[in-house]
């Protein structure tokens, strides 16, 4: 029996593909291997909507089909100041080439990683050093000394210049090698298929690690046979753009230098979804506490969600985040407690969606008004069209005064709540206390 949602690793695994993402994923797999052009593609999904449950198992289904694959976990990596050296040393780890062929990769990867180290050593040095040299340092200096070091430092600079022009040629042959043997060695051995390089997680890295990633792969690795899936949030890659360049900059347009064009996961109609959520829930709530009713409660939850997700527009980790605080209710009760689930259904949403209304239910402030505006229930109470409404008639029974209630069938509502000795101004309270608040999630 299970407590807490399914983790990554079961997601990965699992046998059932709800939302048709491995379809989708096909079809991407599909573009990559008809491409002559080396793309990046971005997947472009908000945090929590599943993108590395999705790349995991895409991974998993391109080897299935013969492609090289990488798995990059950026965000894992975002301590390690070489860029260039982490996702070559993945290439040649993970693509299963031959040990001549990763010898060949490993030493052209060597000459590009030198060049590469010392441009970003040079770079640290001109920061340490910075501004230790001033103009002003020579205002009191007689000035035949002054000239005279001015043409100390002419005559090291034409150096420099001389060496610099000498290597450029050396350094940008190093580049091409390193990125025609890549090219050839993905498109040789058991498969002639091209590389899949997956970058995950890039959305949760420091700006400058992000845009390292993005650049590296445009000037060091953009090369035929190897084609790169971005796993992120484009908003977040806007944000770390305008973070390091300045506010001035279009994001977007700086992004389309590096990404040829974006995805996202395929959309449904709303009952389709909503069938879909169901579904999803029901799945996640499976291997959770029995609900000692025969499955109705776990139905009754799952139905709840499919009726509420677009209000807030539900992350598939925040539905398993509601499953797991459910669940806890299902283990911490029975069909001997008092557990209406129209109020546990909405308590445990509440707790998530709206902390301040829950604070308000524990300490039995909350009104119905609060709740109904919330969920933007029916004033028509004769309306049985919405299927909110039977939530509305429980929580406005709950809810409402003696006065308030004159006029409305309340006898099934009296019999239930009489029978656990609780008063009904006291059941929301009680349940929020004593059930939905027992385990708090951290914040």
């Amino acid at each position: 029996m299970k407590i807490l949602a399914p983790d990554v690793e079961q997601a990965v695994a699992a046998s059932e593909d709800i939302f048709g993402r491995d379809l989708f994923g096909d079809g991407l797999l599909k573009v990559f291997d008809l491409s002559d052009d080396p793309l990046v593609v971005a997947l472009d999904e908000p945090w929590g909507s599943g993108k590395t449950v999705f790349a995991r198992r895409l991974a998993s289904r391109a080897r299935d089909q013969k492609f090289k694959v990488v798995y990059f976990d950026a965000f894992k990596h975002d301590y390690d100041p070489d860029v260039f050296v982490s996702l070559a040393s993945q290439i040649i780890e993970e693509t299963g080439i031959r040990p001549k062929e990763k010898k060949e990769l490993k030493a052209k990867a060597k000459d590009v990683a030198k060049i590469v180290g010392l441009v970003a050593i040079k770079g640290a040095i001109r920061g340490l050093t910075a501004g230790v040299v001033r103009a002003s340092d020579f205002e009191d200096a007689n000035e035949d000394v002054a000239n005279e070091v001015g043409k100390e430092i002419e005559a090291e600079l034409d150096k420099i210049i001389d060496s610099r022009l000498e290597s450029a040629k050396t350094e940008q042959r190093a580049f091409e090698v390193f990125r025609q043997t890549l090219s050839t060695l993905m498109s040789t051995g058991d498969s002639d298929k091209p590389l899949i390089f997956i970058v995950d997680e890039l959305d949760r890295c420091r700006p400058t690690y992000a845009l390292s990633v993005l650049e590296t792969i445009k000037h060091l690795f953009s090369v035929k046979n190897v084609h790169f899936l971005l796993v992120c949030q484009l908003d977040q890659l806007s944000a770390a753009t305008r973070k390091m360049y300045g506010s001035e900059i279009d994001a977007s347009l700086y992004l389309e230098k590096f990404v040829h064009f974006r995805v996202t996961f395929p959309q449904f109609e709303k009952r389709e979804k909503d069938r879909l959520l169901k579904r999803f829930v029901l799945d996640v709530l499976k291997a959770m506490p029995d609900d000692d009713e025969s499955g109705r409660l776990k139905d009754g939850f799952a139905e709840f969600i499919s009726l509420v997700w677009e209000r807030g527009e539900y992350s598939l980790r925040r539905i398993e985040r509601l499953c797991t605080l459910f669940g806890l209710c299902l283990a911490f009760t029975n069909k001997k407690t008092i557990r209406h689930p129209a109020l546990i259904h909405i308590l445990c949403d509440l707790k998530l969606s709206s902390p301040m209304l829950f604070a308000k239910a524990k300490t039995g402030t909350l009104n119905y008004l609060d709740v109904k505006n919330f969920y933007r229930f029916s004033d028509d109470l004769d309306k049985r069209n919405n299927k909110l409404d039977w939530y509305s008639l429980n929580w406005r029974y709950f809810l409402s005064s003696t006065e308030e209630l004159k006029g409305m069938d309340v006898s099934g509502f009296r019999d239930s709540s009489f029978y656990y000795n609780i008063e009904r101004e006291d059941v929301v309270r009680f349940l929020a206390n004593n059930i939905v608040e027992r385990f708090a999630f951290p914040t």
